[in-house]
């Protein structure tokens, strides 16, 4: 009886996961999970919280769990990546670093992004009171740290843009005999001075429709730490460009230094 049980239970997943997780559909317009995600993970706690397998060995309840878990977790984590390929094609396998030239146009990247990491935010959540599902979570928890990694790097990469700490930089590694203009980097100072004043400002707006505010929270933090070790690195090289009488005598005095970036954007 709880084989035939068991096989009832396992087509009518089957049957679930054909009818509706094969097919992407476009994310909703604030990136939030869709109805169908909610409700399948609704499903997936419901059905495990029904079944009756308390009086079999403890080893064969876990290979029972898991394998329930599986037949609606792999699906449906495929669904979503697959819908999110919908908002920008190409996304998952073009990830910009810092050492490459940061993306001029990333809304697609972004919305990607925030999309899948909504999506397994919402799965991991729903995991976490269901037994034996550790390796589950460990599995999604890989793939929405990798969305917030994407997320990072864009973010990073559009403050590094818009202050102009990225051009001074690659100035002052590419010179040699030449120097950079001095009005290049007032110009970074200035846009810098600003983002230090209200980092809030320079924030994807994309960013905010994360369903969470600790994903937020995270966003910010990551971004705030890679910039503060570029700004360093920038620091150091335009002191030493200071040094060598490239700059006016008080040039240094207009330069934040590390200390003084890291306490206007670290501490939050």
């Amino acid at each position: 009886m709880q084989r035939l049980c068991k096989r009832l239970l396992t087509d009518t997943l089957d049957k679930f996961v054909k009818e509706t997780l094969e097919h992407p559909d476009l994310p909703n317009p604030d990136l939030s999970p869709s109805e169908l995600i909610s409700d399948t993970l609704q499903l997936l706690t419901q059905m495990l919280s029904d079944q009756d397998i308390s009086l079999l060995p403890n080893d064969e309840v876990k290979v029972e769990y898991v394998e329930m878990i599986d037949r609606l977790l792999s699906p449906l984590a495929t669904y979503c990546e697959k819908s999110a390929r919908l908002l920008g094609d190409g996304f998952l396998s073009s990830v910009k670093y810092l050492d490459y030239q940061p993306l001029s146009h990333p809304t697609d990247n972004v919305l990607v992004s925030v999309y899948l990491a909504n999506c397994f935010n919402a799965i991991q959540a729903s995991l976490l009171d269901v037994p034996f599902s550790a390796n589950q979570i460990e599995q999604i928890a890989h793939k929405l740290d990798s969305c917030l990694d994407s997320l990072v790097i864009t973010q990073v990469s559009f403050v590094l843009e818009k202050t102009g700490l990225l051009h001074v930089n690659r100035k002052l590694n590419a010179v040699q005999e030449s120097n950079v203009a001095q009005h290049t980097v007032r110009e970074m100072l200035v846009n810098l001075n600003t983002y230090l004043s209200d980092p809030d400002k320079f924030c994807l707006p994309e960013v905010s429709r994360l369903c969470s505010q600790q994903l937020r929270r995270s966003v910010r933090r990551r971004s705030a730490h890679q910039i503060h070790c570029y700004y360093q690195s920038v620091y150091q090289a335009i002191e030493d460009v200071i040094k060598s009488c490239c700059f006016d005598k008080d040039m240094a005095l207009k330069l934040y230094t590390p200390q003084q970036v890291a306490l206007l954007i670290l501490n939050f």
